[in-house]
């Protein structure tokens, strides 16, 4: 029985945390039993219980996995993330022979919010398409790093719903005429 139920914004001020980590047990089957009392017509569970830690999801078996430690392009909810709203750094390297300008990043399609930076420089950031981004004056001739910081939709979280968060497309360097897709 968990004795230990608090008040904790994680993302209102009306949420309720427990810890249910001490209780459960690796390579078994944990279930988590929730008993609420309702005396009055406004007791009980009025919103969707949610959990929260260091795991995945698997909807087609409709269970918690191991947390994940990478990501590849494509939408988190697809990936074990499906209610994941924070932010997830891509990183990446690429070399470019000369710099025949413009040098542009296209991050394709973006679910929410992308921010990049080349070679420890921020260059900006976009909530909407286009994801287009002109790195003419952070690239040099030679290898360069590149780091995407996508920040996904709390409405997954909030509602419960799987819409599509992360960097969706492969992203491309496009430098002159010649492109590169990563």
């Amino acid at each position: 029985k968990i004795e230990d139920i608090r008040r904790e914004r994680v993302y209102d001020a009306f949420n309720l945390v427990a810890d249910v980590q001490p209780f459960l047990q690796t390579n078994a089957t944990n279930s988590v039993v929730v008993r609420v009392p309702v005396r009055k017509r406004n007791d009980g569970l009025l919103e969707p219980l949610r959990v929260f830690g260091k795991f995945s999801v698997n909807l087609d078996a409709m269970q918690l996995d191991a947390p994940i430690t990478s990501l590849s392009c494509g939408s988190w909810t697809d990936q074990g993330l499906p209610h994941y709203p924070y932010d997830v750094a891509y990183q990446s390297a690429f070399t470019l022979d000369s710099l025949e300008a413009p040098i542009l990043l296209d991050l394709g399609e973006v679910r929410d919010i992308a921010e990049v930076f080349v070679n420890g420089e921020r260059v900006g950031a976009r909530a909407w398409r286009p994801f287009r981004f002109d790195l003419t004056k952070h690239v040099k001739a030679g290898e360069n790093q590149l780091r995407v910081v996508v920040t996904g939709n709390s409405v997954n979280l909030i509602y419960g719903t799987r819409r599509a968060s992360g960097l969706v497309q492969p992203a491309r360097i496009i430098a002159g005429r010649s492109q590169v897709a990563f």
